[in-house]
C-alpha cells in the first residue's frame, strides 16, 4: 500500500507530490480527493539505487500519525497528507519546444 516516487533530478517537493498524484489518479485509479500521505519523508530509493526518493500512501494506517499544527507542503515530513487534487495542482506543464 505504500509507493516510492523518485524525482529524474534533486527534485523539489513538488516534484514528489506532483509524481505521487499523477500515479495515485493513473495506477492505482484514486479519486481526486483521496488523501495522499507521506509514509517516509525523503531518503535512500529501496527501488533503485537513487539518493533521493519519498514513499507516498493512499492508507492513512500506512503512515504515521500527522504532525500537529499547520502543515509545510513542501516540507515532505512523514505523516504529511494533501488530497490527490491539491497535490496534483503542483504539476507544471514543461515549456513548449517552439522552432523557428
Amino acid at each position: 500500500s505504500v509507493f516510492e516516487v523518485i524525482a529524474r533530478t534533486a527534485g523539489s517537493a513538488n516534484d514528489y507530490w506532483c509524481g505521487a498524484a499523477d500515479y495515485a489518479r493513473r495506477a492505482l485509479g484514486a479519486p481526486w480527493t483521496a488523501t495522499l500521505y507521506v509514509a517516509r519523508g525523503r531518503g535512500p530509493s529501496v527501488t533503485t539505487n537513487r539518493r533521493s526518493a519519498v514513499h507516498f500512501t493512499l492508507d492513512p494506517s500506512s503512515a504515521p500519525p500527522g504532525r500537529e499544527g499547520f502543515i509545510q507542503f513542501g516540507n515532505l515530513q512523514a505523516g504529511d497528507s494533501a488530497s490527490v487534487q491539491y497535490a496534483y495542482q503542483s504539476c507544471t506543464e514543461p515549456p513548449a519546444n517552439r522552432s523557428r
